[in-house]
């Protein structure tokens, strides 16, 4: 199995690879109790190190939403990206 996992990941794309480094970034979050803006700070560093206008708005202490903004360059148009992220406990469940 563990063969099987490593041939994966080294035949993965960048794209995928990257993709992978973020999932594992969101699930090592602690978002109990209210604390979902903690799970959006590493996405709000990439978009920020890539150079697009981003910031954390939350309408109640630890509910963050992320907003991403592209400005258009006339040939493209704009693009806005509004995320949120919904915590749903398990304790409990089968």
């Amino acid at each position: 199995m563990l063969l099987a996992l490593t041939c994966a990941a080294l035949a993965a794309t960048p794209v995928e690879a990257e993709a992978r480094e973020i999932l594992d970034q969101l699930l090592h979050v602690d978002t109990s109790h209210g604390n979902e803006t903690a799970a959006l700070k590493p996405l709000l560093q990439r978009f920020q190190s890539a150079g697009v206008a981003a910031q954390l708005i939350e309408s109640a202490p630890g509910r963050g939403n992320l907003l991403a903004r592209v400005p258009g360059t006339g040939r493209n148009k704009p693009r806005l990206l509004i995320t949120l992220i919904e915590v749903v406990t398990v304790v409990g469940q089968p």
